[in-house]
């Protein structure tokens, strides 16, 4: 069996092909980076050099693929919505269009939960949820490219969408915890609310356990799948990581993270500059709002179970980051 990987070489793809190679699979991995490729290479990877907005390198990555996990997008909360949409809505319509012209027994879409919004919710989401209709460039986009995903589920492709929660682990350093862990580093301690919010992660490598289940399950095919791992709330979370970097946090009302994000905001837009600022509105929903989701299905239909605490997540990461000299 071959396996196309899109996003190979990204945060959640690496610990995907990994995970691959070691149960003794023939990986083939796609980036849009010479170098990249090269290293994907010497850990026994066939590279593929392409970008997914391109069709016909798309489909040429596809060819031969038995299965097809698509990890590939931006993830960011920063940027202008054409690149969001052609590499996420777009890119995601060419591999599945690519998959379902060249017969692939199985797709794998990892989506998120950014595609209902992470506006404050005071209740549990599940499957149901309806897909987010906010203008914001990341979440849209996941949403439109949902919606493409039910299209050709419609139209026979034999397709699984997995929407993970807000996912952490080594490697990671976009949106997540490495952002609050590089504040907490600098002696930054101050988070908006009070921490009674709920704030729901998955550990990077639990989620690649899900991806494995939905690709085998028989049951799983034309169904939607929220992951996620223990659910706690934000003071427990962030209390956790404070305390494994000898530090802890000082809770503040939102309007200071308001007031906090307020020039970030105004001096990236001014002065265009396409990088995330480290602190943002955006970023600020996502500390205070309440989100919760149901993953039950998941347990139910694919025999899901998160093994991994969040202490024992958190020590992890911080571990990787700093042997990396990201902290």
């Amino acid at each position: 069996m071959k396996i196309l990987v899109t996003g190979a070489t990204g945060f959640i793809g690496s610990h995907l092909v990994e995970r691959l190679l070691t149960e003794g699979y023939q990986v083939r991995g796609m980036t849009r980076s010479p170098e990249k490729a090269r290293l994907l290479q010497a850990k026994g990877v066939e590279p593929v050099i392409a970008d997914l907005r391109d069709y016909g390198a798309v489909r040429e990555a596809v060819r031969g693929a038995t299965l097809v996990f698509h990890l590939g997008a931006i993830m960011s909360d920063w940027g202008p919505w054409r690149l969001f949409y052609e590499v996420n809505v777009g890119g995601t319509r060419n591999v599945l269009k690519a998959a379902y012209e060249e017969g692939v027994q199985r797709v794998v879409y990892t989506s998120s939960i950014a595609a209902t919004g992470l506006e404050d919710y005071p209740g549990v989401k599940d499957e149901s949820f309806p897909l987010t209709t906010t203008h914001h460039p990341y979440c849209r986009s996941k949403a439109e490219a949902e919606k493409v995903a039910r299209q050709y589920i419609e139209r026979g492709l034999p397709l699984v969408i997995i929407r993970p929660v807000y996912v952490y682990g080594p490697r990671e350093r976009n949106v997540g915890i490495y952002t609050v862990a590089r504040l907490l580093k600098v002696g930054f301690r101050l988070l908006p609310g009070d921490g009674s919010n709920y704030h729901h992660r998955v550990y990077v490598k639990d989620l690649v356990d899900a991806l494995m289940l939905a690709a085998v399950s028989e049951n799983a095919i034309g169904k939607t799948y929220i992951i996620g791992g223990p659910l706690t709330t934000a003071r427990e979370f962030w209390g956790t990581l404070a305390k494994i970097m000898g530090t802890s946090i000082i809770w503040v009302p939102k309007l200071v993270g308001w007031m906090l994000a307020l020039p970030f905001e105004m001096t990236y837009r001014l002065l265009r500059i396409q990088t995330p600022p480290l602190i943002s509105f955006f970023r600020i929903g996502v500390l205070s709002n309440n989100n919760a989701w149901d993953f039950s299905r998941a347990r139910q239909e694919l025999g899901y179970e998160p093994r991994t605490g969040v202490e024992e997540g958190l020590q992890e990461t911080v571990r990787w980051w700093k042997e990396h000299g990201w902290l």
